[in-house]
């Protein structure tokens, strides 16, 4: 998997860093059984596994660090977003990010299946 930052006026970005940051947090047991275990997921809807919510969040963080932060945690104040859609270890994330003075807005969404995963995400940077 692979996730593509999208500015408006600017070109995208990628990097593929999803595959094994799911791999880690199987790994490391940081992700719900319907995560890991394909019957426990279809059992309430999934079709397969799917990537922790926990990751898709991280990866919209990673995206307003790289783009809009030098790398440095210490400028977001606040970090937050809605899932709307599953995302499955395969799929290429897309994020879109939007700044209007301190406040970063982003969605993220897989353009394989044409789904919007992530809306409504707001960072707040500190100057």
């Amino acid at each position: 998997m692979a996730s593509r930052l999208r500015h408006s006026t600017e070109p995208s970005l990628h990097a593929a860093m999803v595959g094994l940051v799911a791999s880690k947090a199987r790994h490391r047991h940081h992700m719900q059984q319907g995560n890991v275990d394909p019957p426990v997921g279809q059992s309430v809807g999934f079709e397969r596994t799917i990537l922790d919510g926990l990751c898709s969040y991280g990866i919209t963080c990673r995206a307003v660090l790289e783009s809009y932060c030098d790398f440095d945690p210490a400028r977001i104040a606040s970090h937050a977003a809605g899932f709307s859609a599953p995302v499955y270890p395969s799929d290429t994330i897309v994020i879109d990010l939007w700044r209007d003075g301190g406040v970063v807005s982003f969605e993220a969404s897989v353009p394989e299946r044409n789904k919007t995963v992530t809306k409504n995400g707001k960072s707040v940077l500190r100057r």
